[in-house]
């Protein structure tokens, strides 16, 4: 038996969402998914699936590439019974906008401390900058 801890099933474009949902329902292999969203809409979707079906459950959060357009603020209205992480939330070196990725990890991860609940990181080439922030 299995549970997926980082899925973006609603992020599988070359799928039918719905079609890959019920084959993830009907394997008794798989016991638990949560499904991690990387920015606002895809975060709502992975609230909406995790509410709908028994097996999935949701993670939050603005993924370094989505930060541009992104309030990371809007994370607090977003969490549900069914939401156990904030994430996918980390830095990534290959863009160049360092100062605005460190700002919405560090509020990202005041989120999570606030609302008591863990992190999903996504660190490209940046583990010994996020060890550091985190050790500050």
């Amino acid at each position: 038996m299995a549970i997926d801890s980082h899925m973006h099933i609603n992020s599988i474009y070359e799928m039918d969402i719905d079609d890959e949902i019920k084959r993830v329902n009907d394997d008794n292999n798989i016991k638990q998914v949560i499904n991690v969203g990387v920015n606002i809409l895809t975060s709502t979707e992975a609230n909406d699936i995790a509410m709908h079906h028994e097996k999935f459950y949701s993670a939050v959060g603005i993924h370094p590439l989505y930060i541009e357009y992104q309030n990371a603020s809007k994370l607090y209205n977003m969490i549900s019974d069914k939401t156990v992480a904030i994430g996918e939330i980390g830095l990534d070196d290959k863009f160049e906008n360092y100062k605005l990725q460190r700002e919405y990890l560090i509020k990202q991860i005041k989120i999570a401390n606030e609302l008591g609940l863990p992190i999903i990181i996504h660190s490209n080439n940046s583990n010994k900058k996020i060890f550091e922030i985190f050790i500050s």
